[in-house]
């Protein structure tokens, strides 16, 4: 595993994915998020679902819709963050929005932990990182270390593809066609290298709810839209395909059972070319979180058949703990 990943690193080829475990030390786990939703709303379905925010955001979706949903989740999270938070909160003001106070917060604990991820992931010579985390926190660690960094939306449905462009840190979505006009290409591939790195949002962002992927229908939505030609000519057009196929992936924050690393996978190999990614003369890492109480009894089986698996179908290793003990 660590000759793996000191070749890709020496050689700059190294490929991180980002998952939503690396802002757990920062805004805690979406899981909780979902559990308050699930007592708040009374959740009629499984119990084992109340861990899963694709499934109770399904729920909410389905009884008070979309829109309601994805605001329903800025706020409960900004109103967990102020309360866990409240003194830093009344120093940034009132009108902090949520993606400005994650980013407050991130920062923060860049500056305190030694071995935060992200202040660690932000020193590390790579060009692309691709991230499940909703948040700028990678392009803003990227910037403290005097590398401004381009970000780029995963265009998998109609509303991320009208405003398909790199979006500045922070950047506020406007679908005016001026606007539009203006940002569609404001860099291009050869733009983008170590020092100038690449930050790929895989399923949205904040700071522009239409490109959040929440739901279940979303997630599959999502699936089916990479597929599309016209995401596929966008994505040839946009993404670093080089830059990926011949690099080696780095899972990072991902819990056994997350949604988001099964669908990254699939994502990943829809990607024309994506054969070179995956085949028998490449090997990439995955960090995973065995944590979960019903793993405590059976984790080392988990360990094993999860093994099996990402050996047998994509040739990934995997190293069992948290995400900042394997960046230590």
């Amino acid at each position: 595993l660590w000759p793996v990943l000191q070749h890709a690193i020496a050689r700059e080829k190294l490929v991180p994915i980002l998952g939503t475990g690396l802002m757990e030390p920062v805004i805690g786990s979406m899981s909780d998020i979902s559990k308050m939703w699930a007592k708040r709303f009374d959740y009629p379905m499984y119990e084992h679902d109340i861990d899963a925010i694709p499934q109770i955001s399904q729920f909410l979706s389905t009884e008070f819709g979309l829109e309601y949903t994805k605001s329903e989740l800025r706020d409960s999270l900004l109103k967990k963050l102020i309360d866990e938070n409240r003194e830093v909160y009344d120093e940034c003001g009132p009108q902090t929005s949520l993606d400005e106070f994650i980013d407050v917060l991130a920062e923060r604990r860049r500056a305190e932990v030694e071995q935060d991820a992200y202040r660690i992931l932000a020193q590390l010579p790579v060009a692309v990182y691709i991230t499940a985390n909703l948040s700028k926190v990678m392009e803003s660690a990227l910037t403290q270390n005097d590398r401004p960094a381009h970000s780029l939306i995963s265009p998998w449905n109609q509303h991320v593809r009208r405003g398909y462009y790199g979006y500045p840190a922070g950047q506020t979505f406007d679908d005016s066609e001026e606007f539009l006009a203006t940002k569609k290409y404001d860099f291009s591939m050869q733009d983008i290298g170590p020092g100038t790195p690449l930050v790929f949002h895989v399923f949205g962002r904040l700071n522009d709810p239409g490109s959040v992927v929440l739901t279940e229908d979303e997630y599959f939505e999502y699936l089916t839209g990479l597929k599309d030609q016209e995401n596929q000519n966008l994505l040839l057009d946009r993404y670093p395909t080089n830059k990926v196929h011949n690099g080696t992936l780095l899972f990072l924050g991902f819990h056994l059972v997350d949604w988001e690393f099964r669908v990254l996978l699939q994502t990943l190999m829809t990607f024309r070319g994506s054969d070179r990614l995956f085949n028998k003369h490449k090997r990439h890492i995955a960090v995973i979180q065995l944590d979960q109480p019903e793993f405590k009894e059976k984790w080392q089986e988990a360990r094993d058949y999860l093994q099996k698996r990402l050996q047998r179908d994509w040739e990934i290793y995997m190293y069992v703990g948290s995400a900042e003990d394997f960046l230590s």
